[in-house]
């Protein structure tokens, strides 16, 4: 990059722009050619073109670059189990939520990530979440979030275990909602604090939310698997 620059640099120096008008105007005819250019400047314009295809070339890999170096700039975590007890920094980023999350779980049966959940919603933040029919989920626990609960329909896994806050963080990676997923298991959890991030998550999960089924229409099937 600083080459790149002190390139530049030299190919606007008010010496080098002279001679590159003076070379333009002799091939354009503007200049009489009865005063060559002498062997310096020959050489002084070969090395001014080399140097300006460098800085073209330079010029399209920062275009082109561009885009991963503002990812790279995103404030982004990243945590690993069993090192780690994942289901804490859940609970953690759940308790920073002032007006809502979208969830996505394909399991969802951790005690404290959801009785965090149930806090937020008495909190007053708008909770929304999208299930996976196949996997097991602690429906009791859930409590009176079962009623922002929607529950795909058949079809290929809702494998995602990921959420939004606020519209603006975005949690996800690669562990289950559930305690061996967040605490036993090899798995990361990658914290993403970037509003473009989380809006491509709720756009995806606004269509999640839309194929869903509410939780309602599953009650009979739930009641007779959940414990008496």
């Amino acid at each position: 990059m600083n080459r790149l620059i002190k390139v530049k640099d030299r190919l606007f120096h008010p010496r080098h722009m002279t001679l590159q008008k003076r070379v333009s105007e002799e091939v354009a005819g503007a200049v009489p050619s009865s005063k060559p250019l002498s062997a310096t400047a020959h050489a002084m314009r070969d090395k001014l073109a080399v140097q300006a295809d460098t800085l073209r070339l330079g010029s399209l890999i920062l275009v082109l670059l561009t885009p991963l170096f503002a990812f790279s700039t995103t404030a982004q975590e990243v945590h690993y189990s069993p090192e780690e007890r994942l289901d804490a920094i859940d609970v953690a980023l759940i308790a920073t939520a002032k007006l809502s999350i979208d969830f996505a779980s394909y399991a969802l049966t951790d005690s404290i990530v959801i009785a965090a959940l149930n806090d937020a919603e008495r909190r007053g933040v708008a909770i929304r979440i999208v299930l996976d029919p196949r996997e097991r989920h602690d429906f009791v626990k859930l409590g009176d979030l079962s009623d922002n609960v929607r529950i795909k329909r058949g079809g290929p896994f809702m494998h995602l275990k990921a959420y939004a806050i606020d519209g603006e963080v975005l949690r996800t990676g690669s562990a289950n909602f559930s305690t061996s997923g967040e605490n036993a298991q090899d798995n990361d959890l990658i914290v993403i604090r970037d509003a473009s991030a989380a809006a491509k998550f709720d756009a995806h999960f606004e269509r999640m939310w839309d194929a869903a089924e509410p939780m309602i229409e599953f009650a009979p099937a739930i009641n007779a698997l959940e414990p008496r």
